[in-house]
């Protein structure tokens, strides 16, 4: 019976038995018959039939009133179900990624993923401030800290260690920087956290021998918060930078930066995915598959 009502409620909608036949591939003597029993099950009249077509009686009136948000409410339930606890992997994913930590790890794999499923579509935010997922309305996003927020979930990707390093022009004009003391008197860059104070401070362990020594760079003259440009700041010859090897690979590659005190790291970058708590779609679930795939790639 609820069936029917449904088919009723499309009939009235669409305006006649030809055109309900046609979307729906149910043959018009089907309809006229399924509809009629409906009426038997009221006893009344919910069509007043005609030469061509129909019009709808006080009784029919009354009943699509009462269901026709029914069947939107039913279509939306499926609609959720389907993408919240199915395999419909297909709509539009807002995600925000820091610049710096997607340029070699997640950029170029980017037209794989859209490949794979071509029904999801991305707005991808780059941005290194702080996010609030809920209120601006994003899936996911990448971070350098760790939100304490209990509605999110948060899932550590990789630790990536702070080094020192330097252009071989640099090295010839100020010498040999084989000491922690030399290193520290020569730096000029400090960070900036990701809520706009500035640090001086470090803390330098042997990676070796686990001996840790705390210190603070004696006059910094840049601050940054992103180390997208470490490279054009290194390329002047006038100053190290601070990095990770996998930032770097194509200058260390070929040479154009030389890592300084190999065995030392000065600080420590976490980078989270930051997720909903609620319960993922599968279109969320396989982009955060697709995230964590490009940092097991990593080697450093």
């Amino acid at each position: 019976m609820y069936d029917d009502i449904l088919l009723f409620i499309k009939l009235i909608e669409v305006g006649s038995f030809s055109k309900l036949s046609n979307i729906t591939g149910v043959a018009q003597s089907t309809i006229s018959r399924r509809i009629a029993n409906l009426e038997e099950e009221f006893k009344t009249e919910l069509i007043i039939r005609t030469t061509n077509n129909f019009r709808i009686s006080n009784a029919g009136t009354f009943l699509y009133e009462k269901f026709k948000n029914h069947k939107l409410y039913l279509e939306n339930t499926i609609s959720e179900v389907r993408q919240n606890y199915g395999l419909d992997t297909k709509g539009i994913l807002r995600i925000a990624l820091p610049v710096l930590l997607s340029k070699n790890i997640i950029a170029p794999y980017l037209g794989q993923f859209l490949e794979e499923f071509p029904e999801i579509d991305l707005i991808l935010s780059y941005r290194s401030s702080y996010i609030d997922l809920i209120e601006e309305g994003f899936d996911a996003a990448v971070t350098t800290y760790e939100p304490t927020a209990k509605s999110y979930k948060v899932i550590l990707l990789k630790k990536f260690y702070i080094q020192l390093y330097a252009t071989p022009e640099y090295l010839a004009s100020n010498g040999p920087i084989d000491t922690l003391d030399i290193a520290i008197n020569k730096s000029t860059v400090g960070f900036l956290n990701v809520d706009g104070s500035y640090t001086n401070d470090f803390v330098a362990v042997n990676t070796i021998t686990g001996e840790t020594k705390n210190g603070a760079i004696p006059h910094p003259r840049i601050y940054i918060d992103n180390l997208i440009n470490a490279y054009e700041l290194a390329s002047s010859h006038k100053m190290m930078i601070t990095a990770w090897d996998s930032l770097l690979e194509n200058e260390l590659a070929t040479r154009k930066l030389i890592k300084i005190l190999p065995e030392y790291y000065f600080r420590e970058i976490a980078c989270y995915l930051v997720l909903p708590s609620h319960t993922l779609t599968h279109s969320q679930k396989s982009f955060v598959n697709f995230i964590q795939d490009c940092y097991t790639q990593i080697i450093d």
